[in-house]
């Protein structure tokens, strides 16, 4: 199932994924909707920017993760506390996606739909379980759906996907942290 993932990131790929979010939270009657970008490589690399309703970017590397938001039309970087935590979730996904089983996570499968239910109880305090629905081919996800334990659940569903997209390496560099998009 997870074999075409697992062969781009063998060559040393990295896929990158448009996706519409929403996020439903238990307060509010309608979800809030926007559009992100995933960008992933077989290193464990992550590149999670926001479009809308709101800028922001993620970017998780081999030194650390790294948060930042555009307030009044500038970009800022962020302190964050859970920037650890953060990474090593961002790491057990990468490693999903290259066909491995973390073992943080009980992983079910059924055809194209991966499960994982976090074992740690640090990690179920901010998931309580990550869904993936994947595509024909079994190499990128039509959907993925973080559920956390208040009940509140963001759903992210693929518009457009690229394999080996150009400038790849700069989707990962929070010192140019907009290069990739330089293309």
């Amino acid at each position: 199932m997870l074999v075409a993932a697992a062969e781009i990131f063998a060559a040393g790929g990295t896929v990158c994924i448009e996706m519409e979010r929403q996020k439903f939270v238990s307060i509010l009657a309608e979800p809030v909707v926007g559009k992100c970008e995933i960008v992933a490589d077989e290193s464990g690399n992550v590149r999670w920017r926001v479009f809308s309703p709101f800028e922001s970017l993620l970017i998780v590397n081999g030194r650390g993760a790294f948060r930042f938001e555009k307030i009044s039309g500038q970009w800022r970087k962020l302190e964050s506390g859970f920037a650890e935590k953060v990474r090593k979730i961002a790491a057990e996904i990468a490693a999903v996606a290259r066909g491995e089983i973390p073992e943080s996570y009980a992983v079910r499968r059924n055809g194209k739909t991966v499960v994982l239910v976090p074992k740690s109880s640090a990690t179920a305090r901010f998931v309580k379980s990550i869904r993936i629905e994947l595509d024909g081919r079994g190499n990128i996800p039509r959907s993925i759906e973080f559920e956390e334990p208040n009940g509140d659940k963001t759903v992210l569903k693929t518009t457009a996907a690229a394999e080996n997209p150009q400038n790849a390496q700069a989707a990962f560099d929070e010192s140019d942290f907009l290069g990739f998009e330089k293309k």
